[in-house]
């Protein structure tokens, strides 16, 4: 836990610096030589504990990461998670490379990821690489206050009073666009359960990707990402979603993502890559 620690303590000063602080001297050596003029606002960083971290500083996650099936809880996609949101590309990318700078001699990273929203339309939901308009489950459409049970988990530590935080699953869901785009735009609405154009959901479709998911009664909040990687050796698109979700019990996250890659109808286009269970603390660890 003292790597850890030193890392969060210096991830942490970065953090301060980007924001206006005076940089310490271990924070100067690196972002001379890689930060020249990252843009702070609307930049922000998120991290998540794995299994193997979370139980140790939050043993009350222990039991939810024990409802989940050994198989389910992919160990091996990491201790951290770090998500950095900008609406600046170059920014985001900039940070992620300062934080990996940072790491180096403290922790190794497994995968990176580049995904993003499609900004270009006034509407709440953006298209996503089906070309369809993405739905999202939220709390009743409102904000996530404490005690909401289905999205947060809250305990009390002895040294630092309530806590609270939520558990994120992550995929890298590849999509066959090649064949997907082979598909007439009738059957790719009734796959869908949505109309192309306008984002409406279509009646009387009860074997839709809208209406599984409609049916599943699981609370979650989600924020899929758009990623295009190029081609692929077999002659396709290396092009998906990067899926995120949030809620306050593991396995509501775990037995939906099951859910959507086995009975639903888009299914057949989505190839599974990696991917992980976290959680997300309100606060750091030693605070």
């Amino acid at each position: 836990m003292d790597s850890l620690h030193r890392l969060m303590s210096i991830w942490q000063q970065f953090l301060n610096f980007i924001e206006g602080d005076t940089p310490t001297a271990a924070i100067d050596t690196v972002t001379e030589t890689i930060l020249t003029d990252v843009i702070a606002e609307n930049a922000s960083i998120s991290v998540g504990y794995g299994e193997n971290v979370s139980t140790i500083l939050y043993p009350q996650t222990n039991s939810r990461f024990r409802e989940v099936e050994v198989s389910a809880r992919d160990q091996a996609a990491g201790d951290l998670f770090v998500q950095v949101c900008s609406n600046d590309f170059r920014s985001a990318w900039e940070i992620v490379r300062t934080l990996t700078a940072l790491s180096i001699g403290r922790a190794e990273p497994r995968f990176t990821h580049f995904g993003s929203v499609d900004s270009r339309q006034a509407g709440p939901a953006p298209r996503n690489t089906f070309g369809f308009h993405d739905g999202i489950t939220d709390a009743a459409g409102g904000a996530i206050t404490p005690p909401d049970h289905d999205l947060r988990m809250e305990f009390d530590r002895p040294a630092s009073g309530s806590l609270g935080g939520t558990f994120m699953i992550f995929r890298q869901l590849r999509l066959a666009v090649e064949r997907w785009d082979t598909e007439s735009l009738s059957r790719q609405e009734q796959i869908i359960g949505r109309s192309k154009a306008t984002g409406v959901p279509l009646k009387g479709v009860h074997d839709s990707h809208v209406a599984l998911m409609s049916s599943a009664a699981t609370r979650i909040l989600r924020r899929p990402y758009s990623y295009t990687y190029g081609p692929i050796p077999n002659g396709g698109i290396d092009a998906g979603m990067l899926f995120i979700a949030y809620a306050g019990r593991p396995n509501s996250l775990v037995k939906l993502a099951e859910l959507a890659l086995s009975s639903d109808p888009v299914a057949r286009y989505v190839h599974d890559i990696d991917g992980g269970l976290y959680f997300f603390p309100d606060r750091p660890w030693d605070q």
